[in-house]
């Protein structure tokens, strides 16, 4: 008789420590979608519709560090990210050839163009598909928001 006690104790530790464990599952399933979306808050998602462009223009996320011409009309551009942190949900180069405009859109879902992470240096290359202007230029979007306008006046070394 003593045996059975015994095994019930057993099973009855087994039992409350599996109970637990359940427990501690579901408390964590529930939890997480809320700590993420705080956590995601305090990172600070600049590009957000709760934030102007005129709030970030100082900050400047994405530059253009050099910009050149290469034969083929093929434009060439380094393009550098700070270290914040922010969401850019998508990067678009617009090209100003003497009044006539040309866009490329860069987003993550692209398999030739990525957005830069924080604190990255990046090349891109444009092809454009007329001759360049003497007055042709580029202007990177972070977003909805214009980051630099650069104008096109060097060939690649």
């Amino acid at each position: 008789m003593q045996d059975i006690i015994m095994s019930k104790q057993g099973v009855t530790q087994v039992m409350m420590t599996a109970l637990a464990i359940v427990v501690a599952i579901i408390a964590v399933s529930a939890l997480f979608p809320i700590v993420s979306r705080l956590i995601e808050g305090a990172r600070g998602n600049m590009l957000s519709q709760d934030v102007s462009c005129n709030e970030i223009i100082g900050s400047l996320p994405i530059t253009i560090k050099d910009i050149c011409y290469m034969p083929y009309n093929e434009i060439k551009l380094k393009v550098e990210r700070s270290l914040q942190s922010f969401v850019i949900p998508s990067i678009t180069f617009s090209l100003d050839n003497g009044g006539e405009n040309e866009k490329w859109l860069c987003t993550n879902n692209c398999r030739n163009c990525a957005i830069l992470s924080p604190g990255e240096t990046k090349f891109y290359y444009l092809s454009n598909s007329k001759l360049l202007a003497n007055n042709s230029a580029v202007t990177i979007y972070a977003g909805d928001c214009i980051m630099e306008r650069k104008d096109i006046v060097k060939p690649c070394a």
